[in-house]
């Protein structure tokens, strides 16, 4: 019997999908490392769609190096991206279509008491994710909607019909009967629990958005009803958001309700509702991390860092399709080392688009004390983050390689 066989207690079945390409190919061994790192309890499981019989094989035998113990996998699954009505690509699809087909045909089959995280690609675990929910360190929600609709105080744990996820500003315009893009009544059909939910209770338990942790069982029948849902609301609503949008109404149809917490997550550093209060109350925000790899062990601090924004500090920065496709390589060379001063440098650099990029000239700009704290956590974060799943990758892959490169002077935002 092996690890991978083992039943943990609590345990949580993390996922996350992706397509085929090398942009989350690299994103995806940051996601296993930091979960490694951070005590992750339970499986971790990309649901990779699109790839060909090569790509599958390099990526198991990757995976299978890098973690024996059998924890951090591979689910394929085909592309769903093509929209039948419009005949265009919606990536998206992947995501609803990916883990239904996880949940269908997953071998061995997922225990209906595991409870599930869909996280994304470009999310980086700082604290790990548990089922515990009263009582958790660090816990951050809007007090007057547990107030009103949790009379009884916060639940336990995660569990059937007790789901869970990070708050973001979607908001619920499909609660608008009068709204556009979104005919809820054509979307989730007659009788359906989808048309009771005013705004107020939409924005409440509806705008949510990864990490979503919900029970297996509750979570595959959401799964059918998303499936069913997303090209009803990508039909009105052909946006980046329509999948977001088509889980919130599916939820509702559901009758399944979401606690929203806003400590699992930071990503916008202008945005409420996130896990900001952590990270304004650190002394410093760009500590190096302990031996283990710990980031502020012993203090509260977000589950994840979403890095789907642009982050920059002074004349460092990140934005994620900057990074180089290569970067998980032997010949590549490594991130930089963010300076541990990040926090105090209240300004940033950014170029001024001209019309021809090589008379583009640098331009600083004020940021506040606020903004220059958020920046540095998030970027200190990201960069010792992935150098941590390079440094691991290369003496694992690159043993003996002649060819090997630990020099650290990658600064995506000059890229």
């Amino acid at each position: 019997k092996t690890l991978a066989d083992s039943v943990f207690v609590d345990e949580i079945h993390v996922i996350f999908s992706t397509d085929c390409s090398p942009y989350q190919d690299w994103q995806t061994l940051v996601v296993f490392h930091s979960a490694k790192v951070v005590g992750q309890i339970g499986r971790v499981t990309r649901i990779a769609s699109g790839c060909n019989d090569e790509k599958k094989e390099l990526l198991s035998k990757l995976y299978t190096h890098l973690y024996p113990h059998g924890l951090y996998t591979a689910h394929f699954t085909p592309d769903f991206k093509l929209d039948e009505k419009t005949n265009k690509k919606y990536d998206f699809y992947n995501k609803p279509w990916g883990l239904k087909h996880w949940l269908d045909t997953s071998n061995p089959p997922i225990r209906d008491d595991v409870v599930v995280a869909l996280i994304d690609p470009d999310m980086i675990f700082v604290r790990p994710l548990t089922t515990q929910i009263n009582g958790l360190e660090g816990i951050l929600y809007h007090k007057k909607t547990i107030a009103k609709d949790f009379p009884d105080g916060l639940f336990a744990k995660v569990s059937k019909g007790h789901a869970v996820a990070q708050t973001y500003g979607l908001g619920a315009p499909w609660t608008n009967d009068e709204h556009k893009k979104f005919n809820r009544r054509k979307i989730c059909g007659e009788g359906s629990p989808c048309l009771e939910p005013d705004m107020e209770f939409g924005e409440q338990h509806f705008s949510v958005g990864p990490p979503y942790v919900v029970q297996k069982e509750d979570l595959h029948q959401l799964a059918n009803t998303w499936t069913t849902f997303v090209p009803r609301v990508y039909e009105g609503y052909p946006y980046l958001l329509a999948e977001m949008y088509a889980y919130s109404m599916a939820a509702a149809h559901d009758k399944l309700p979401h606690l929203q917490l806003e400590n699992y997550m930071v990503s916008n550093t202008d945005s409420p509702g996130e896990g900001w209060p952590l990270v304004d109350a650190l002394e410093d925000a760009c500590v190096p991390p302990d031996e283990a790899g710990h980031f502020y062990p012993g203090t509260p601090l977000p589950t994840v860092v979403h890095y789907c924004q642009s982050f920059i500090s002074s004349e460092f920065g990140f934005e994620k399709r900057a990074v180089p496709h290569n970067l998980f390589s032997c010949e590549s060379p490594m991130l930089m080392d963010p300076p541990d001063d990040l926090a105090k440098k209240t300004y940033m650099v950014k170029k001024k688009n001209m019309k021809k990029k090589e008379d583009s000239v640098d331009r600083k700009t004020k940021m506040s004390a606020v903004m220059a704290k958020r920046n540095a956590f998030t970027l200190c974060i990201i960069y010792r983050s992935i150098n941590a799943a390079l440094l691991d990758f290369k003496q694992k892959m690159c043993d003996g390689s002649d060819t090997v490169n630990y020099e650290r002077s990658i600064n995506v935002h000059k890229l």
